[in-house]
């Protein structure tokens, strides 16, 4: 079964590939907040979302090492 981001969850991960495609990283939280004007904890609620359906991934030891799925 295929999962699909909601339409705020793909706003975050639209966020995420913009950012590694122009600055070669992800963004922080904070910046992701700022960028959307909502708080950062809806922010990770978001990022856990898309982790949940394996539409993003990160490496365990590395900061903002976001990988899109």
């Amino acid at each position: 079964m295929k999962h699909h981001p909601t339409p705020k969850q793909l706003e975050v991960l639209n966020i995420i590939k913009q950012s590694i495609i122009t600055r070669g990283y992800a963004p922080t939280l904070d910046e992701m907040s700022k960028e959307i004007g909502i708080s950062r904890i809806s922010v990770y609620d978001r990022i856990c979302g898309l982790k949940n359906k394996k539409l993003l991934y990160n490496h365990p030891h590395m900061a903002r090492s976001w990988v899109v799925g």
